[in-house]
């Protein structure tokens, strides 16, 4: 049996590249839970329809990749695509949910130096697993802006780990505004 491909998301991928060609300019895109591509074969297809849609983006203010499950490469691609068109222009970044549940980027080299490009960001929502020292320290380092930290903490997290007051402390000197939520999800099997 051959597997067909799914209009549904061959339409979001005109769609995307239509929009793209007609060089329309978004302050906003907000993905949420946009793990159908992962479906019939269709992901490859609309992530890059999406990573060549973002490349013309210039203006984009707000970026949330919410529950978008894409792989840490994927999101990082996607970051710094961001960061070459918008990076100067993101107010708020909501990247929760937006890695594979077992793939946490905390130390990965290139989500520091993406981390730290985003000068104008105000807003930062992410999950606990793709925090670290190192990642607190290259907000603090470039993200001076940032007024607004959400952590969203799961009892399914698979990385546990304590984060220095050294790295909390440099990041408070940085950004003397800052708010730092936690939201706590528990999922109790009862």
């Amino acid at each position: 049996m051959r597997i067909t491909r799914n209009t549904q998301a061959e339409a979001g991928a005109e769609f995307l590249a239509i929009v793209r060609a007609k060089d329309v300019q978004l302050r906003q895109l907000i993905l949420t839970n946009w793990m159908f591509g992962y479906k019939w074969g269709n992901r490859g297809m609309l992530f890059c329809a999406l990573a060549n849609f973002l490349r013309g983006q210039r203006n984009l203010e707000i970026l949330s990749l919410l529950n978008a499950d894409f792989g840490v490469t994927d999101v990082l691609r996607l970051l710094g695509t961001v960061v070459k068109g918008s990076g100067e222009h993101l107010v708020s970044l909501d990247l929760r949910g937006a890695f594979r549940e077992w793939q946490a980027p905390h130390d990965n080299p290139r989500y520091l130096r993406l981390l730290s490009r985003f000068h104008a960001l105000s807003l930062l929502k992410l999950d606990y697993p793709a925090l670290s020292n190192h990642a607190l320290n290259a907000l603090a380092n470039g993200a001076l802006m940032l007024k607004s930290l959400y952590i969203s903490v799961r009892d399914s997290d698979s990385r546990q780990h304590m984060i220095a007051d050294a790295a909390w402390h440099n990041l408070v000197l940085a950004c003397p505004d800052l708010t730092v939520s936690y939201i706590i999800e528990y999922m109790d099997l009862l």
